[in-house]
């Protein structure tokens, strides 16, 4: 019996504020499996997600008095997004399908379904009126990027579908653009373009990118390049402008998943997620000899207790 090892899915992450310059401040004594981390508008808290076996769950962090509180107890919750100050949107996987609901940010009341489609869409950036929800549809081999707009009463729209997948989608915080991540290049690379349209694309990243980000200004776009952190200008006059991308700054951060980092309300610092050295080695590939006949010790054990 040969199987892969990996501890990259579960692997304790520390949550720290970097700023521009590279230098790592802990916001959280808590090491774990963190993902998904997001500053609230005013800036004083950060949403989580602790991935967990079997479930997911959203928890917050009181940047004014260290405190991290869990905001979800019922199965599974991902992609977790402010939408204002008291509010939050998660993808719910509870019986007996998906949804994609509004949660109170104190933790408080039921959460809210906004639409009625059971397949996993995930919330990953939202406008700064909270009127406007990028959706990556994870299902299949090729996933897609859907819009929710929320400015009468919720509409979903498919805004990219191809035979490659397009995923990551950042929404600019007056919703004019939308950055995303494609593999139509055989890898994955950052794309730019107005929304909803028309316009052509523009590339962003050059040897490959994750994770795109906004910052509030609309002056910068981030993403990740491997362990770098990277920042191209954007200009928008006379017409859309796509500057060269700058290293910001590297490190061993938890770059395996999407969404990995937030960019503060100023604009001169990170929230992101430590690892250790050892927490994005290389996959091994374990061996296990006699392994039926250890198998048939364990049935017949479990046959005995049972008599």
């Amino acid at each position: 019996l040969v199987y892969g090892y990996s501890r990259e899915g579960g692997a304790a992450l520390s949550v720290v504020r970097v700023d521009r310059s590279g230098r790592v401040t802990p916001l959280l004594d808590r090491r774990d499996a963190w993902a998904e981390p997001r500053f609230s508008p005013d800036g004083k808290r950060i949403l989580l997600r602790q991935i967990g076996n079997p479930d997911c769950n959203t928890w917050s962090i009181d940047l004014q008095r260290s405190a991290l509180t869990r905001l979800t107890l019922d199965d599974d919750n991902h992609g977790a997004n402010w939408l204002d100050a008291d509010s939050f949107i998660c993808t719910f996987a509870g019986a007996p399908k998906a949804a994609l609901v509004r949660r109170r940010a104190d933790g408080g009341g039921e959460p809210e379904p906004l639409i009625d489609d059971p397949r996993p869409f995930y919330p990953r950036s939202v406008t700064a009126d909270g009127k406007l929800i990028a959706l990556s549809l994870d299902e299949g081999s090729s996933p897609d990027i859907w819009m929710l707009d929320l400015h009468e009463k919720p509409v979903l729209r498919e805004v990219l579908a191809s035979p490659f997948g397009e995923t990551s989608p950042a929404i600019s915080r007056d919703g004019r653009w939308l950055a995303y991540v494609s593999n139509e290049s055989d890898q994955d690379e950052i794309y730019l373009r107005a929304y909803p349209g028309p316009g052509a694309k523009l590339p962003v990243s050059r040897h490959g990118g994750a994770s795109p980000a906004w910052s509030r200004d609309g002056s910068e776009l981030f993403f990740m390049e491997g362990t770098r952190m990277m920042s191209a200008p954007v200009k928008y006059e006379p017409e859309l402008q796509v500057g060269t991308p700058l290293e910001l700054f590297q490190g061993n951060f938890g770059n395996f998943r999407p969404g990995i980092y937030d960019g503060a309300p100023d604009g001169q610092s990170f929230v992101m997620l430590l690892a250790s050295e050892s927490a994005n080695e290389e996959p091994e590939l374990r061996v296990v000899l006699n392994w039926v006949a250890e198998l048939e010790q364990k049935l017949a054990a479990a046959g005995d207790a049972k008599r």
